[in-house]
């Protein structure tokens, strides 16, 4: 208001010019922002192939097929291992389910039942991510066997970026 007050006095009549394109300019910068890609904005799992790596399990890559089917291409597999996925109803959590018949080697489990893991979490987890099935993951197989470690990683996030 003080810059406004200045304006007025030493031209009169400009105040409200110079009020109007501030508003246009918020305006322009809100637009920008809504749009631009930024590294807070949830992370959208539909019809992306995500790279993650950490938590023990060494390099995971995992194509969300629209619809709600996952395929897993894990380290040591010779196949994609095919699950589901889901939002959770308060949209914070995605849940996935692997047939009865996998097991997790770290948590030294048996899979078969829905478990959900933040996508804030599972964001930071994610070394890279790309658009379709970049891998052919849901054709059920791999494009060669994953290792433990993170030998490969530069490998698959250059393909998938």
């Amino acid at each position: 208001m003080r810059v406004c007050y200045a304006i007025l006095v030493a031209y009169p009549g400009l105040c409200e010019v110079f009020s109007v394109t501030v508003r246009i300019l918020f305006f322009c910068i809100a637009v920008f922002l809504m749009f631009s890609p930024a590294s807070s904005q949830p992370l959208e799992f539909s019809g992306r192939t995500l790279v993650f790596y950490g938590g023990g399990h060494g390099i995971q890559v995992e194509y969300y097929a629209r619809g709600g089917r996952s395929y897993l291409w894990y380290p040591g597999n010779s196949r994609s291992v095919r699950g589901q996925w889901k939002n959770s109803s308060g949209g914070s959590h995605i849940c996935f389910r692997y047939p009865a018949n996998t097991y997790d080697p770290v948590k030294n489990k048996q899979l078969g039942d829905w478990n959900c893991k933040s996508k804030a979490k599972l964001q930071r987890m994610a070394k890279s991510t790309c658009k379709g099935d970049l891998f052919r993951l849901s054709s059920g197989k791999v494009p060669y066997a994953l290792k433990r470690g993170r030998g490969q990683l530069g490998q698959i996030k250059e393909k998938c970026s």
